[in-house]
């Protein structure tokens, strides 16, 4: 996937999460194995995604899981590590947290599990670990977005405010990106 194409597919997940905030779908953050990208596979032409519109699953209390097949699934789901020490489900600080996770991986093209020590607990200490290391790599509208994200003073209401200027930076950094 290119650079353009993660950034675009960041607007997105952003987006969404910035509409779906107040709902049943984002009572808590979006693990990655429940974000799927349609992948175009064709002989010749190699592989393309598209991804303006990923699908989002969603399980509802009391139904019945639904496998997908492997070739439907975006990236592996992250290890059990990471996966069972996310923050509480409703806790709007974590769905910042994920955000700036997904832009953090979408923008360097690596899951945070690359980055993650042994040391490290919880998503939000390998996200600090990973934006220290990195941030100046980062463009300075992403830099600002993934720090908002990290930022352990935001309250929980907050959030909400928050996700519209996420999105705007993310958008700018999109069409900046795509016209050079």
């Amino acid at each position: 996937m290119s650079r353009s194409e993660r950034v675009s597919l960041a607007v997105t997940i952003s987006s969404s999460m910035q509409e779906l905030l107040k709902t049943e779908w984002l009572a808590r953050p979006w693990p990655k194995d429940e974000i799927l990208i349609p992948v175009n596979q064709q002989p010749n032409l190699g592989t393309s995604y598209t991804v303006e519109r990923p699908y989002l699953v969603h399980h509802f209390a009391g139904a019945p899981s639904i496998f997908f097949s492997e070739a439907l699934t975006s990236p592996c789901p992250p290890p059990p590590a990471l996966q069972t020490k996310q923050p509480a489900t409703g806790d709007n600080r974590s769905i910042l947290t994920m955000l700036g996770v997904y832009i953090m991986e979408l923008w360097f093209g690596k899951p945070i599990e690359t980055y993650q020590t042994a040391g490290q607990l919880t998503v939000v200490d390998a996200l600090q670990t990973w934006f220290d290391k990195k941030r100046d790599e980062l463009p300075i509208p992403l830099e600002t977005a993934v720090s908002t994200c990290l930022d352990t003073q935001q309250q929980d209401d907050a959030v909400a405010g928050l996700l519209p200027e996420i999105v705007r930076v993310l958008a700018e950094t999109h069409k900046a990106w795509r016209s050079t």
